[in-house]
Parts: C-alpha cells; sequence; structure tokens
C-alpha cells in the first residue's frame, strides 16, 4: 500500500505511517541506532527517515529500475541497495552519493547482508547464486552455488565463519566461509523458504516459509527443534529484538505476529496478551 508503518513493541500500538513512495515499498533497512531508517521501493528511489522526529530526510534516485534489497553496513555510515538488473549499488549515507557499483549477478539481486565486522557484502540472487564481496576492492571473493532455485535470505553467524542461505528451492544451506563449501543443508520447510535469521548470540536459527511455519533450529546440532504455525500464510519476513526475548514474523497478507522466546533453544508462542498486529 505505498506505506511504512511504526509498532511500539511489544504492546502492538501503531506509532506512526511513513507516507512519500509513489509505489510498493520493496525493501526497508534499520540503522544500528534505531533513528534512521532506509526504505527503497519499485518507484526507483530510496527513502531516507528520521524516526526520532518521524520524518522524511532525504530522497536517493538509484539506478535500478526498482530497488529489491537493502543492506546497511554495521556502523549505519553506507548503504547497498541491489535491483533486478543484478547489480549493486554502494551508497554513502553522509553524502548521499554513490561510492561504487559491483557487477557480476546474472540476474535480480533478491537478498543481501553485510558481515558482522562490516568488510564484506553477500548477495542473493534468482538464479540462486550467492556471493560474497570484498567492500575495499569491490571485487567478489567467493561464489557459493548449491541451491536449486532463487535465494530469498541471507544471514551471517555472529562469528562470521557461516553464512546462512534461505531458497524457494525448500531448502537453507549453511556455508563454511573458510572452506567456501556447503556445510549442511537444512530441510524441514513443505515449500519455498522465503527468510532466516539468527539470533544474537548465533545459537538459534529462525526461518519462516511459503508454507506458514516458522521453523526454529539448533545451530550446534543442525536439528530441528520446533515448528511454530501462526496465520497459515506466507512468512515472507521475520526479525528478532536485541535481546531476543521476542521474534516478530510478517506474512505475506501483511500481518505481523510477535512471538515470546524461551530458552537456549528458542521455544516460542504467542507473547502474552500480544496483538497481531496489521
Amino acid at each position: 500500500d505505498k506505506t511504512i508503518k511504526l509498532w511500539n513493541l511489544p504492546g502492538g500500538e501503531l506509532r506512526h505511517t511513513l507516507l512519500g513512495h509513489s509505489d510498493w515499498v520493496s525493501a526497508i533497512a534499520l540503522s544500528p541506532d534505531g533513528h534512521t531508517l532506509i526504505s527503497g521501493s519499485m518507484d526507483r528511489t530510496l527513502k531516507l527517515w528520521d524516526l526520532t522526529r518521524p520524518q522524511l530526510q532525504r530522497i536517493l534516485t538509484t539506478p535500478h529500475s526498482f530497488v529489491k534489497a537493502l543492506a546497511l553496513n554495521p556502523s549505519g555510515t553506507a548503504l547497498i541497495s541491489g535491483g533486478v538488473d543484478g547489480s549493486l549499488t554502494c551508497w554513502d549515507l553522509a553524502t548521499g552519493q554513490v561510492q561504487q557499483t559491483l557487477t557480476g549477478q546474472q540476474t535480480v539481486i533478491q537478498a543481501l547482508a553485510y558481515s558482522p565486522d562490516g568488510r564484506f557484502v553477500a548477495s542473493g540472487s534468482g538464479d540462486g547464486v550467492v556471493i560474497v564481496w570484498e567492500m575495499a576492492t569491490g571485487q567478489p571473493v567467493f561464489t557459493l552455488q548449491g541451491h536449486l532455485q532463487m535465494v530469498t535470505g541471507l544471514a551471517w553467524h555472529p562469528q562470521q565463519q557461516y553464512l546462512m542461505s534461505s531458497s524457494s528451492d525448500k531448502t537453507i544451506i549453511l556455508w563454511d566461509l573458510k572452506t567456501q563449501r556447503l556445510e549442511h543443508r537444512f530441510i524441514g520447510h513443505l515449500q519455498g523458504v522465503n527468510t532466516v535469521r539468527f539470533n544474537q548470540e548465533g545459537k538459534t536459527i529462525f526461518s519462516g516459509g511459503a508454507d506458514g511455519a516458522i521453523n526454529i533450529w539448533d545451530f550446534r546440532t543442525r536439528k530441528l527443534q520446533h515448528t511454530i504455525i501462526g496465520s497459515k500464510k506466507s512468512v515472507v519476513s521475520l526479525i528478532s529484538d536485541r535481546n531476543d526475548h521476542y521474534i516478530i514474523s510478517g506474512n505475506i497478507e501483511g500481518v505481523l505476529q510477535v512471538w515470546g522466546v524461551k530458552g537456549s533453544v528458542g521455544v516460542a508462542s504467542p507473547a502474552e496478551n500480544r496483538p497481531s498486529l496489521t
């Protein structure tokens, strides 16, 4: 609906609705301090929002036909955007200027993720290929091939040795970047996997699928621990709070659900007295 909604959690009160895009909002990224939000849209713009007011700060026009994915570096000073043409655009957020353009993926960029130290970016594309880029040189350092369909999500382990990729081929792959090899393939979703996340400590993996399931995996054992079925609609996004007390899932119909997390393996249940957010 071309809008961005800000919610108070865990209570679920709508704080504000950001208006300004003239087409579908396809990607967002939040600064580490929580003060700035960047949104990308099919209207070919990036918008920087000051969440302390909240109000629009700056508009950047992208070279992409539309923005499909965004990622902020850990310091919140640089942004990378990916589009349907397979290119990556690196932005200096202080000046709003393009620093460099990375080319090498052959199809639409579906997912982006900065490494925890900010030195690398992983990109996943519609042909199932993951590329890891060194930001200092703008060159690809690894090309990882193992998915049969498009890559839908990426997540770095906090210790940075491992990278997770989810795919519409119903699987999640754990890549060992020291060996540049597929270390484990997680199988458990009945349909495509749309998103994957580590918890803050890297001990638990959360994945959301087109089957409506949120799967919770133990990183150490590589085993499926729990499956949550919420609205039974395709889960397209997942995020946890900084203290790992809650995970928030978003489905294809625009409904958010807040889940309370208990225990080291991430036992989840609907957070008490927390409504779904629409």
